[in-house]
């Protein structure tokens, strides 16, 4: 892989340039549900719609997972834009946020588009780990990313590593709505498969069996699978699990934690 220097004016500081971390936000209004999601990084939130959910179509923020076990760019849910749609089509079983990293299509067009030459994309120490971020593999640093987006990180700092989120578009939720956020230990296609399908069926399964159950549980139960599946894979660690999850209730001025 051709190595490219990183020009000094694109780094900000000589000190305190490790580390960082990603960026989850949900933010919901309590009166009308209506809720917008901003992601920076491989953080991810899972959205289990109620039946009366209004989704947005084609949102670029969100990965859709339908009933036919595939991922879509546009919605095919309860209701579109308040619109019922046909029956023919297949119900949306969860939304996810896309995750920011090399992989993504979007996210390489604008690498490319905007910083050509000031990174480049490799494996981890010839491990064989395809998909990681470096700004220059000449520096002496330990390694490379796997996300393209979030705070800190200064020494990426002009070479297409950005704190700009991506932000959703208005989504009015309904209740029963299950809300289910986490960082990448546990949205990991290694544990999970491609699109961590089989995370969405889990998630919903859950919910199917257990409707009253909190999300709280939901959660610790997400946890001891995903440490457990990780375990069973030979994975060479546990990453990082954090996680929130939340449900709307009939009341629309509480939370259900």
């Amino acid at each position: 892989v051709e190595e490219v220097k990183i020009p000094r004016e694109y780094l900000i500081g000589e000190k305190h340039i490790y580390g960082g971390c990603t960026c989850l936000a949900f933010i919901r209004n309590t009166r009308t549900n209506q809720c917008r999601v901003a992601t920076a990084g491989d953080s991810r939130l899972m959205i289990v719609p109620g039946d009366d959910a209004v989704i947005p179509i084609d949102d670029p923020a969100f990965v859709y997972a339908t009933s036919h076990g595939t991922t879509l760019n546009r919605s095919f849910s309860m209701k579109s834009l308040g619109r019922k749609v046909r029956n023919s089509q297949p119900k949306t079983k969860a939304l996810i946020t896309k995750e920011h990293c090399i992989d993504d299509a979007s996210e390489r067009s604008r690498l490319k588009k905007n910083f050509p030459g000031k990174y480049i994309i490799g494996s981890k120490n010839n491990e064989g780990l395809n998909g990681y971020f470096y700004p220059n593999a000449t520096w002496p640093y330990t390694g490379g990313l796997l996300p393209t987006r979030g705070f800190g990180n200064r020494l990426y700092h002009g070479s297409g590593w950005i704190h700009e989120p991506e932000v959703s578009k208005v989504i009015r939720l309904s209740p029963g709505t299950l809300i289910f956020g986490s960082s990448d230990g546990v949205f990991d296609r290694n544990l999970w498969g491609e699109d961590v399908k089989h995370l969405v069926d889990y998630v919903r399964e859950l919910k199917r069996k257990s409707p009253i159950a909190k999300p709280g549980a939901i959660a610790e139960k997400v946890f001891i699978e995903t440490t457990k599946r990780c375990i069973e894979t030979d994975q060479f660690r546990v990453d990082d699990i954090s996680i929130f999850a939340l449900q709307i209730p009939n009341n629309p001025l509480s939370l259900e934690l």
